[in-house]
């Protein structure tokens, strides 16, 4: 499972952020957290998932 607070993983520096998303981890114990990036690879690997899930059509 991600950490949220794990430095690596975390693409902002704003405390106040990563303490939230910390506390909504903890309160309900995703396998894991994902910080999106607006990425065109970020796009295709979801789009790929929705498609796989038979949810989206590309």
């Amino acid at each position: 499972m991600s950490n949220a607070t794990n430095p690596v993983s975390v693409p902002t520096n704003n405390p106040k952020l990563i303490a939230w998303v910390e506390e909504v981890r903890v309160l309900c114990k995703p396998e894991q957290v994902v910080w999106c990036d607006g990425s065109k690879a970020e796009y295709d690997r979801l789009c790929n998932l929705m498609v796989e899930g038979g949810t989206f059509i590309r």
